[in-house]
Protein backbone atom coordinates (compact mmCIF):
# COMPACT_ATOMS: atom_id res chain seq x y z
CA UNK A 1 0.00 0.00 0.00
CA UNK A 2 2.04 3.02 -1.12
CA UNK A 3 1.33 6.90 -0.86
CA UNK A 4 0.75 6.90 -4.36
CA UNK A 5 -2.35 4.35 -4.33
CA UNK A 6 -4.05 6.72 -1.59
CA UNK A 7 -3.38 9.58 -3.63
CA UNK A 8 -4.80 7.97 -7.16
CA UNK A 9 -8.24 6.90 -5.00
CA UNK A 10 -8.46 10.76 -4.16
CA UNK A 11 -8.38 11.83 -7.73
CA UNK A 12 -10.90 9.39 -8.41
CA UNK A 13 -13.34 10.92 -6.55
CA UNK A 14 -12.38 14.88 -6.75
CA UNK A 15 -16.34 16.14 -5.48
CA UNK A 16 -16.03 13.44 -2.44
CA UNK A 17 -12.05 14.63 -1.69
CA UNK A 18 -13.18 17.93 -2.02
CA UNK A 19 -15.76 18.40 0.45
CA UNK A 20 -13.74 16.51 2.86
CA UNK A 21 -10.83 19.27 2.14
CA UNK A 22 -13.67 21.91 2.88
CA UNK A 23 -14.67 20.52 6.54
CA UNK A 24 -10.89 20.46 7.32
CA UNK A 25 -9.71 23.97 5.60
CA UNK A 26 -12.94 25.71 7.12
CA UNK A 27 -12.21 24.23 10.70
CA UNK A 28 -8.50 25.26 10.46
CA UNK A 29 -8.89 28.58 9.23
CA UNK A 30 -11.72 29.18 11.78
CA UNK A 31 -9.48 28.18 14.49
CA UNK A 32 -6.69 30.19 13.37
CA UNK A 33 -8.34 33.36 12.13
CA UNK A 34 -10.51 33.94 15.83
CA UNK A 35 -6.99 32.96 17.91
CA UNK A 36 -5.14 35.42 15.82
CA UNK A 37 -8.40 38.06 15.97
CA UNK A 38 -8.40 37.69 20.26
CA UNK A 39 -4.67 37.57 20.63
CA UNK A 40 -3.97 40.72 18.61
CA UNK A 41 -6.58 42.78 20.31
CA UNK A 42 -5.47 41.67 24.00
CA UNK A 43 -1.98 42.53 22.81
CA UNK A 44 -3.42 45.98 21.40
CA UNK A 45 -5.25 47.25 24.22
CA UNK A 46 -2.04 46.26 26.77
CA UNK A 47 0.25 47.97 24.16
CA UNK A 48 -2.34 51.20 24.86
CA UNK A 49 -2.63 51.31 28.08
CA UNK A 50 1.08 51.19 29.22
CA UNK A 51 1.78 53.31 25.83
CA UNK A 52 -0.75 56.08 27.87
CA UNK A 53 0.87 55.55 31.07
CA UNK A 54 4.59 57.16 29.80
CA UNK A 55 7.23 56.17 32.05
CA UNK A 56 4.46 55.01 35.45
CA UNK A 57 5.57 51.75 35.58
CA UNK A 58 3.04 51.21 38.55
CA UNK A 59 -0.59 52.77 39.02
CA UNK A 60 -2.75 52.53 42.44
CA UNK A 61 -6.26 52.30 41.62
CA UNK A 62 -9.80 51.14 43.16
CA UNK A 63 -11.24 47.69 42.48
CA UNK A 64 -13.96 48.19 40.32
CA UNK A 65 -12.00 51.23 38.75
CA UNK A 66 -13.88 53.91 40.85
CA UNK A 67 -12.70 57.04 42.50
CA UNK A 68 -11.04 56.90 45.77
CA UNK A 69 -9.44 60.05 48.04
CA UNK A 70 -6.91 62.51 46.04
CA UNK A 71 -4.80 62.69 49.61
CA UNK A 72 -3.05 59.48 48.99
CA UNK A 73 -0.94 61.04 46.62
CA UNK A 74 1.06 62.20 49.22
CA UNK A 75 1.44 59.37 50.94
CA UNK A 76 2.64 57.63 48.14
CA UNK A 77 5.29 59.87 47.24
CA UNK A 78 7.13 59.49 50.76
CA UNK A 79 7.25 55.69 49.70
CA UNK A 80 10.60 54.45 49.22
CA UNK A 81 11.77 53.68 45.56
CA UNK A 82 8.91 55.90 44.57
CA UNK A 83 10.09 59.11 42.78
CA UNK A 84 6.69 60.69 41.40
CA UNK A 85 3.09 60.28 42.51
CA UNK A 86 0.95 61.39 39.80
CA UNK A 87 -3.32 61.84 39.79
CA UNK A 88 -4.87 60.64 37.18
CA UNK A 89 -8.19 60.54 36.39
CA UNK A 90 -9.24 58.53 33.27
CA UNK A 91 -12.23 57.89 32.06
CA UNK A 92 -14.11 57.18 28.59
CA UNK A 93 -16.18 60.07 27.26
CA UNK A 94 -17.63 61.19 23.49
CA UNK A 95 -16.01 64.27 21.95
CA UNK A 96 -18.74 66.20 19.16
CA UNK A 97 -16.64 67.43 16.31
CA UNK A 98 -17.27 68.47 13.11
CA UNK A 99 -17.62 64.96 11.54
CA UNK A 100 -20.10 63.54 14.39
CA UNK A 101 -19.59 61.89 17.65
CA UNK A 102 -15.92 60.60 18.61
CA UNK A 103 -15.32 58.00 21.56
CA UNK A 104 -12.08 59.87 22.97
CA UNK A 105 -10.19 58.49 26.25
CA UNK A 106 -10.28 61.77 28.69
CA UNK A 107 -6.79 62.10 31.14
CA UNK A 108 -6.81 64.56 33.74
CA UNK A 109 -3.41 65.50 35.06
CA UNK A 110 -2.18 67.68 37.47
CA UNK A 111 0.48 69.75 35.15
CA UNK A 112 3.21 70.08 37.01
CA UNK A 113 3.55 66.47 38.37
CA UNK A 114 3.06 65.13 34.86
CA UNK A 115 6.04 66.36 33.03
CA UNK A 116 7.74 63.37 34.91
CA UNK A 117 5.45 60.72 33.78
CA UNK A 118 4.99 61.57 29.99
CA UNK A 119 5.82 64.27 27.41
CA UNK A 120 3.33 66.57 25.72
CA UNK A 121 4.99 67.92 23.16
CA UNK A 122 3.30 70.78 21.46
CA UNK A 123 3.09 71.37 17.67
CA UNK A 124 0.86 74.86 17.91
CA UNK A 125 -0.98 76.53 21.11
CA UNK A 126 -0.15 76.83 24.52
CA UNK A 127 0.24 74.42 27.57
CA UNK A 128 -2.37 73.43 29.77
CA UNK A 129 -2.79 75.68 32.35
CA UNK A 130 -3.42 74.27 36.41
CA UNK A 131 -7.23 74.74 35.87
CA UNK A 132 -9.82 76.18 32.91
CA UNK A 133 -11.95 74.44 30.43
CA UNK A 134 -9.40 74.20 28.18
CA UNK A 135 -7.70 70.51 26.47
CA UNK A 136 -5.10 69.26 24.69
CA UNK A 137 -5.43 67.41 21.04
CA UNK A 138 -3.39 64.96 19.52
CA UNK A 139 -2.30 66.79 16.19
CA UNK A 140 -3.02 64.05 13.60
CA UNK A 141 -6.40 63.19 15.57
CA UNK A 142 -7.87 67.01 15.34
CA UNK A 143 -6.79 67.44 11.96
CA UNK A 144 -8.30 64.23 10.61
CA UNK A 145 -11.47 65.60 12.40
CA UNK A 146 -11.18 69.35 11.41
CA UNK A 147 -10.46 70.89 15.13
CA UNK A 148 -7.71 73.55 15.44
CA UNK A 149 -6.69 75.52 18.25
CA UNK A 150 -9.13 77.81 19.95
CA UNK A 151 -12.27 75.89 18.50
CA UNK A 152 -14.79 74.32 20.99
CA UNK A 153 -14.66 70.77 21.96
CA UNK A 154 -18.00 69.75 23.38
CA UNK A 155 -17.26 66.72 25.22
CA UNK A 156 -20.43 64.22 26.70
CA UNK A 157 -19.12 62.69 30.20
CA UNK A 158 -21.52 61.05 32.72
CA UNK A 159 -22.92 64.55 34.42
CA UNK A 160 -23.46 65.83 31.02
CA UNK A 161 -22.05 67.82 28.42
CA UNK A 162 -19.94 70.64 28.36
CA UNK A 163 -17.86 73.00 25.94
CA UNK A 164 -13.96 73.26 26.33
CA UNK A 165 -12.02 75.17 24.04
CA UNK A 166 -8.60 73.36 22.32
CA UNK A 167 -5.96 75.31 24.10
CA UNK A 168 -2.95 73.28 21.97
CA UNK A 169 -2.22 70.29 19.48
CA UNK A 170 0.43 67.61 20.63
CA UNK A 171 2.82 67.06 18.10
CA UNK A 172 2.13 62.64 17.40
CA UNK A 173 3.69 60.71 19.77
CA UNK A 174 3.38 57.73 22.19
CA UNK A 175 -0.27 59.16 23.00
CA UNK A 176 -1.62 58.89 19.52
CA UNK A 177 -0.84 54.93 19.89
CA UNK A 178 -3.81 55.20 22.05
CA UNK A 179 -7.41 54.57 20.25
CA UNK A 180 -6.09 56.07 17.08
CA UNK A 181 -5.06 59.61 18.67
CA UNK A 182 -8.62 59.84 20.30
CA UNK A 183 -7.75 60.87 23.58
CA UNK A 184 -8.39 64.35 25.09
CA UNK A 185 -5.78 65.54 27.78
CA UNK A 186 -7.67 68.23 30.50
CA UNK A 187 -6.53 70.15 34.19
CA UNK A 188 -7.17 67.54 36.46
CA UNK A 189 -9.72 69.78 38.40
CA UNK A 190 -11.81 70.07 35.62
CA UNK A 191 -11.67 66.18 34.72
CA UNK A 192 -12.98 65.51 38.01
CA UNK A 193 -15.59 68.35 38.21
CA UNK A 194 -16.97 67.09 34.87
CA UNK A 195 -16.71 62.99 35.72
CA UNK A 196 -18.21 63.62 39.00
CA UNK A 197 -15.41 62.75 41.51
CA UNK A 198 -15.78 65.78 43.59
CA UNK A 199 -12.38 66.06 45.73
CA UNK A 200 -11.82 61.75 44.03
CA UNK A 201 -9.39 60.83 41.78
CA UNK A 202 -9.38 57.05 39.58
CA UNK A 203 -5.21 56.31 39.65
CA UNK A 204 -2.25 57.36 40.92
CA UNK A 205 0.50 56.60 38.33
CA UNK A 206 4.35 56.09 39.86
CA UNK A 207 7.49 56.59 38.62
CA UNK A 208 10.08 54.51 39.83
CA UNK A 209 13.53 55.49 41.05
CA UNK A 210 14.30 51.79 39.84
CA UNK A 211 12.47 49.73 37.49
CA UNK A 212 14.27 46.75 38.27
CA UNK A 213 12.80 46.90 41.86
CA UNK A 214 9.04 47.24 40.76
CA UNK A 215 7.98 44.14 42.21
CA UNK A 216 9.34 44.79 45.82
CA UNK A 217 8.05 48.63 45.52
CA UNK A 218 4.43 47.07 44.56
CA UNK A 219 4.32 44.51 47.42
CA UNK A 220 5.72 47.68 49.76
CA UNK A 221 2.97 49.85 48.11
CA UNK A 222 0.29 47.64 48.55
CA UNK A 223 0.57 46.96 52.33
CA UNK A 224 -0.01 50.94 52.68
CA UNK A 225 -2.99 51.16 50.63
CA UNK A 226 -6.72 50.88 52.92
CA UNK A 227 -8.81 48.20 51.61
CA UNK A 228 -10.58 48.40 47.85
CA UNK A 229 -7.46 50.08 46.64
CA UNK A 230 -4.72 47.50 44.91
CA UNK A 231 -1.37 48.41 42.92
CA UNK A 232 -0.63 47.10 39.32
CA UNK A 233 1.53 47.64 36.20
CA UNK A 234 -0.83 49.82 33.75
CA UNK A 235 -1.24 47.50 31.09
CA UNK A 236 -3.51 45.61 33.44
CA UNK A 237 -6.04 48.30 33.22
CA UNK A 238 -6.69 46.26 30.01
CA UNK A 239 -8.13 43.88 31.59
CA UNK A 240 -11.08 45.66 32.26
CA UNK A 241 -11.70 46.39 28.55
CA UNK A 242 -11.07 42.38 27.90
CA UNK A 243 -14.13 41.71 30.98
CA UNK A 244 -16.64 43.82 28.52
CA UNK A 245 -15.25 42.06 25.49
CA UNK A 246 -15.20 38.14 27.49
CA UNK A 247 -18.75 37.56 26.04
CA UNK A 248 -17.91 38.52 22.56
CA UNK A 249 -14.58 36.28 22.83
CA UNK A 250 -16.75 33.69 24.40
CA UNK A 251 -18.83 33.52 21.25
CA UNK A 252 -16.02 33.57 18.90
CA UNK A 253 -13.97 30.55 20.67
CA UNK A 254 -17.27 28.36 20.50
CA UNK A 255 -17.51 29.82 17.11
CA UNK A 256 -14.34 28.53 16.52
CA UNK A 257 -14.88 24.94 18.85
CA UNK A 258 -18.08 24.59 16.75
CA UNK A 259 -16.71 24.56 12.94
CA UNK A 260 -14.18 21.90 14.27
CA UNK A 261 -16.88 19.76 14.90
CA UNK A 262 -18.95 20.32 11.74
CA UNK A 263 -15.74 19.77 10.09
CA UNK A 264 -14.79 16.43 11.66
CA UNK A 265 -18.23 15.11 11.06
CA UNK A 266 -18.42 16.08 7.38
CA UNK A 267 -15.45 14.02 6.80
CA UNK A 268 -16.59 11.17 8.93
CA UNK A 269 -19.74 11.42 6.57
CA UNK A 270 -18.11 11.92 3.83
CA UNK A 271 -15.44 8.60 4.79
CA UNK A 272 -18.86 6.44 5.54
CA UNK A 273 -19.91 7.30 2.21
CA UNK A 274 -16.58 6.19 0.35
CA UNK A 275 -16.18 3.35 2.28
CA UNK A 276 -19.63 2.17 1.10
CA UNK A 277 -19.02 2.45 -2.54
CA UNK A 278 -15.41 0.82 -1.83
CA UNK A 279 -16.61 -2.22 0.08
CA UNK A 280 -16.00 -4.58 -2.77
CA UNK A 281 -12.87 -2.64 -3.99
CA UNK A 282 -11.48 -3.37 0.09
CA UNK A 283 -13.09 -6.70 0.21
CA UNK A 284 -11.28 -7.97 -2.89
CA UNK A 285 -7.89 -6.32 -1.68
CA UNK A 286 -8.55 -8.43 1.87
CA UNK A 287 -8.99 -11.39 -0.34
CA UNK A 288 -5.89 -11.03 -2.64
CA UNK A 289 -3.66 -11.19 0.65
CA UNK A 290 -4.41 -7.71 2.07
CA UNK A 291 -4.65 -7.10 6.03
CA UNK A 292 -7.55 -5.78 7.74
CA UNK A 293 -3.95 -3.43 9.15
CA UNK A 294 -3.21 -2.76 5.80
CA UNK A 295 -6.15 -1.29 4.93
CA UNK A 296 -6.89 0.29 8.07
CA UNK A 297 -3.91 2.36 7.27
CA UNK A 298 -4.57 3.07 4.01
CA UNK A 299 -7.51 4.73 4.66
CA UNK A 300 -6.01 6.65 7.59
CA UNK A 301 -2.84 7.78 4.53
CA UNK A 302 -5.83 8.60 2.68
CA UNK A 303 -7.10 10.97 5.59
CA UNK A 304 -3.83 12.37 6.64
CA UNK A 305 -3.15 13.70 2.80
CA UNK A 306 -6.43 15.51 3.11
CA UNK A 307 -5.78 16.69 6.29
CA UNK A 308 -2.07 18.04 5.38
CA UNK A 309 -3.74 19.28 2.45
CA UNK A 310 -6.78 21.68 4.21
CA UNK A 311 -3.98 22.84 6.71
CA UNK A 312 -2.01 24.29 3.94
CA UNK A 313 -4.93 25.75 2.57
CA UNK A 314 -6.38 26.82 5.76
CA UNK A 315 -3.88 28.03 7.43
CA UNK A 316 -3.21 31.24 4.38
CA UNK A 317 -7.19 31.42 4.63
CA UNK A 318 -7.34 31.98 8.17
CA UNK A 319 -4.61 34.96 8.20
CA UNK A 320 -6.65 36.49 5.11
CA UNK A 321 -9.75 35.65 7.77
CA UNK A 322 -7.94 37.76 10.73
CA UNK A 323 -7.93 40.96 8.91
CA UNK A 324 -11.71 40.68 8.63
CA UNK A 325 -12.63 39.91 11.78
CA UNK A 326 -10.16 42.52 13.48
CA UNK A 327 -11.85 44.98 11.12
CA UNK A 328 -15.41 43.72 12.53
CA UNK A 329 -13.53 44.15 16.32
CA UNK A 330 -12.29 47.47 15.27
CA UNK A 331 -16.24 49.04 14.81
CA UNK A 332 -17.65 46.72 17.49
CA UNK A 333 -15.37 48.39 19.94
CA UNK A 334 -14.79 52.05 18.40
CA UNK A 335 -10.89 51.41 18.20
CA UNK A 336 -8.07 51.64 15.84
CA UNK A 337 -6.17 48.03 16.05
CA UNK A 338 -2.61 47.46 13.96
CA UNK A 339 -2.53 44.82 12.11
CA UNK A 340 -2.30 40.97 13.04
CA UNK A 341 1.52 39.71 14.42
CA UNK A 342 0.04 36.46 16.06
CA UNK A 343 2.59 34.48 18.00
CA UNK A 344 3.90 31.26 16.56
CA UNK A 345 1.31 29.33 18.81
CA UNK A 346 -1.63 29.44 16.42
CA UNK A 347 -0.04 28.61 13.61
CA UNK A 348 1.68 25.68 15.38
CA UNK A 349 -2.13 24.49 16.70
CA UNK A 350 -3.41 24.73 13.26
CA UNK A 351 -1.01 22.74 11.68
CA UNK A 352 -1.54 19.93 13.83
CA UNK A 353 -5.08 20.39 14.62
CA UNK A 354 -5.66 19.96 10.67
CA UNK A 355 -4.26 16.33 9.98
CA UNK A 356 -4.88 15.09 13.69
CA UNK A 357 -8.95 16.26 12.85
CA UNK A 358 -9.01 14.31 9.72
CA UNK A 359 -7.28 11.48 11.72
CA UNK A 360 -9.70 11.23 14.50
CA UNK A 361 -12.50 11.76 12.41
CA UNK A 362 -11.67 8.86 10.11
CA UNK A 363 -10.62 6.31 12.82
CA UNK A 364 -13.98 4.51 13.41
CA UNK A 365 -14.91 3.90 9.71
CA UNK A 366 -11.01 2.81 8.85
CA UNK A 367 -11.39 0.72 11.94
CA UNK A 368 -14.35 -1.26 10.90
CA UNK A 369 -13.54 -1.20 7.07
CA UNK A 370 -10.24 -3.20 8.28
CA UNK A 371 -12.57 -5.54 10.48
CA UNK A 372 -14.53 -6.46 8.21
CA UNK A 373 -14.56 -10.17 6.70
CA UNK A 374 -13.86 -10.24 2.83
CA UNK A 375 -16.84 -12.57 2.30
CA UNK A 376 -19.43 -10.04 3.40
CA UNK A 377 -17.77 -7.17 1.59
CA UNK A 378 -17.87 -9.86 -1.94
CA UNK A 379 -21.28 -10.77 -1.37
CA UNK A 380 -23.28 -7.60 -0.57
CA UNK A 381 -24.18 -6.09 -4.48
CA UNK A 382 -23.52 -2.35 -4.06
CA UNK A 383 -26.76 -0.80 -3.02
CA UNK A 384 -28.53 -3.38 -1.48
CA UNK A 385 -27.00 -3.66 2.02
CA UNK A 386 -29.25 -4.09 5.01
CA UNK A 387 -30.22 -1.23 6.82
CA UNK A 388 -27.64 -0.08 8.78
CA UNK A 389 -27.25 -1.03 12.36
CA UNK A 390 -27.35 1.87 14.88
CA UNK A 391 -24.86 0.67 17.82
CA UNK A 392 -25.75 1.78 21.34
CA UNK A 393 -22.24 3.15 22.19
CA UNK A 394 -22.62 6.65 20.50
CA UNK A 395 -26.10 7.26 22.60
CA UNK A 396 -24.42 6.67 25.92
CA UNK A 397 -21.46 8.60 24.84
CA UNK A 398 -24.05 11.47 23.58
CA UNK A 399 -25.76 11.27 26.70
CA UNK A 400 -22.94 11.46 28.90
CA UNK A 401 -21.90 14.62 26.56
CA UNK A 402 -25.00 16.20 26.76
CA UNK A 403 -25.01 15.93 31.08
CA UNK A 404 -21.61 17.39 31.31
CA UNK A 405 -22.75 20.11 29.69
CA UNK A 406 -26.23 20.42 31.84
CA UNK A 407 -23.94 20.66 34.57
CA UNK A 408 -21.24 23.37 32.82
CA UNK A 409 -24.33 25.21 32.51
CA UNK A 410 -25.34 25.00 36.17
CA UNK A 411 -21.91 26.16 36.96
CA UNK A 412 -22.22 29.07 34.96
CA UNK A 413 -25.43 30.02 35.69
CA UNK A 414 -24.60 30.02 39.58
CA UNK A 415 -21.42 31.92 39.40
CA UNK A 416 -19.51 28.80 40.92
CA UNK A 417 -16.20 29.96 39.29
CA UNK A 418 -14.60 33.05 38.92
CA UNK A 419 -15.23 34.50 35.20
CA UNK A 420 -11.86 34.00 33.85
CA UNK A 421 -12.59 30.34 34.23
CA UNK A 422 -16.25 30.74 32.65
CA UNK A 423 -14.28 31.61 29.56
CA UNK A 424 -12.54 28.31 28.95
CA UNK A 425 -15.45 26.32 29.93
CA UNK A 426 -18.12 27.73 27.91
CA UNK A 427 -16.33 26.78 24.66
CA UNK A 428 -15.23 23.18 25.44
CA UNK A 429 -19.14 22.86 26.78
CA UNK A 430 -20.52 24.08 23.33
CA UNK A 431 -18.03 21.37 22.29
CA UNK A 432 -19.90 18.53 24.22
CA UNK A 433 -23.24 20.06 23.36
CA UNK A 434 -22.47 19.64 19.49
CA UNK A 435 -20.54 15.84 19.84
CA UNK A 436 -23.36 14.59 22.17
CA UNK A 437 -26.45 16.12 20.29
CA UNK A 438 -25.21 14.51 16.98
CA UNK A 439 -24.29 11.01 18.73
CA UNK A 440 -27.69 10.88 19.68
CA UNK A 441 -29.18 12.61 16.52
CA UNK A 442 -29.66 8.69 15.11
CA UNK A 443 -31.96 7.70 18.10
CA UNK A 444 -34.17 10.55 17.31
CA UNK A 445 -34.19 11.37 13.98
CA UNK A 446 -35.90 7.89 13.27
CA UNK A 447 -39.00 8.65 15.22
CA UNK A 448 -39.43 12.20 13.94
CA UNK A 449 -39.04 10.97 10.41
CA UNK A 450 -41.66 8.66 10.70
CA UNK A 451 -44.04 11.36 12.03
CA UNK A 452 -43.37 13.40 8.97
CA UNK A 453 -43.77 10.91 6.86
CA UNK A 454 -47.29 9.88 8.68
CA UNK A 455 -48.43 13.58 8.60
CA UNK A 456 -47.48 14.43 5.44
CA UNK A 457 -48.07 10.95 3.32
CA UNK A 458 -50.75 12.20 1.27
CA UNK A 459 -48.78 15.35 0.02
CA UNK A 460 -45.07 13.37 -0.79
CA UNK A 461 -46.55 10.75 -3.28
CA UNK A 462 -44.54 7.72 -4.15
CA UNK A 463 -41.22 9.62 -4.70
CA UNK A 464 -41.48 11.07 -0.87
CA UNK A 465 -42.00 7.70 0.49
CA UNK A 466 -39.12 6.39 -1.55
CA UNK A 467 -37.09 9.27 -0.48
CA UNK A 468 -38.17 8.34 3.22
CA UNK A 469 -37.24 4.64 3.09
CA UNK A 470 -34.17 5.73 2.00
CA UNK A 471 -33.56 7.62 4.56
CA UNK A 472 -34.51 4.87 6.91
CA UNK A 473 -32.18 2.53 5.48
CA UNK A 474 -28.77 4.47 5.52
CA UNK A 475 -29.82 5.87 9.19
CA UNK A 476 -25.83 6.44 10.63
CA UNK A 477 -25.18 8.81 7.64
CA UNK A 478 -28.68 10.42 7.39
CA UNK A 479 -27.83 11.30 11.11
CA UNK A 480 -24.48 12.90 10.44
CA UNK A 481 -25.98 15.00 7.75
CA UNK A 482 -28.52 16.51 9.70
CA UNK A 483 -26.04 16.54 12.49
CA UNK A 484 -24.11 19.00 10.08
CA UNK A 485 -27.17 20.75 9.93
CA UNK A 486 -27.92 20.99 13.57
CA UNK A 487 -24.58 22.92 14.08
CA UNK A 488 -24.95 25.32 11.32
CA UNK A 489 -28.51 26.16 12.93
CA UNK A 490 -26.90 26.13 16.12
CA UNK A 491 -23.69 28.40 14.95
CA UNK A 492 -26.46 30.54 13.10
CA UNK A 493 -28.82 31.47 15.81
CA UNK A 494 -26.29 31.36 19.02
CA UNK A 495 -23.42 33.22 17.34
CA UNK A 496 -26.63 35.80 15.79
CA UNK A 497 -27.95 36.25 19.40
CA UNK A 498 -24.62 36.43 21.10
CA UNK A 499 -24.14 39.56 18.79
CA UNK A 500 -27.41 41.24 18.88
CA UNK A 501 -26.99 40.68 22.76
CA UNK A 502 -23.64 42.78 22.91
CA UNK A 503 -25.11 45.24 20.74
CA UNK A 504 -27.95 45.59 23.65
CA UNK A 505 -25.50 45.75 26.28
CA UNK A 506 -23.70 48.36 24.67
CA UNK A 507 -26.77 50.53 24.01
CA UNK A 508 -28.04 50.34 27.21
CA UNK A 509 -24.41 51.12 28.85
CA UNK A 510 -23.91 54.18 26.55
CA UNK A 511 -27.89 55.41 27.37
CA UNK A 512 -27.04 55.12 31.16
CA UNK A 513 -23.47 56.75 30.93
CA UNK A 514 -23.81 59.44 28.21
CA UNK A 515 -26.95 61.37 29.55
CA UNK A 516 -26.32 65.07 27.05
CA UNK A 517 -28.29 65.36 24.46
Amino acid sequence: MKWSYSLRELRRRPLRSGLTLTGITIGVAAMLSIAITIETTRRAYGDMYTTLAGRAALEVVAIGDGGFDAALVDQLSGTDGVAVAAPVVQMPAVMIGPKGRLVVMVIGIDPERDTAVRDLKLRAGKALAPGGAVVLLDAAFAAANGIGVGDDAPVITRTGGVRLTVCGLMEPGPISAFNAGAVVVMPLSTAKKRFGLGDQINSVQLVLEDDDRANAIRQAVQTSLPDGLSVRPPAARADLVRDTLLSTEQALQSFSIMSLVAGAFIILNTFLMNLAERRRQLALIRALGGTGKQVQWWLLREALLLGLTGTAIGIPLGWLMSFGMLGSMQTLMGVKLSAPVPGVMPFVAAAILGPVMALAATWVPARRAGREPPLNGLTAAAGTDAIESVRRWPLVVGVICITLMAGICVILVGEHLPQRSNEKILPAGMALLMIGGILVMPYLLMPVLRMVVWGLGPFMGFEGRMAARHLDRRRVRTALTAGVLFVAIVISIGFGNQIRSNLRDMDTWYERTFVGD
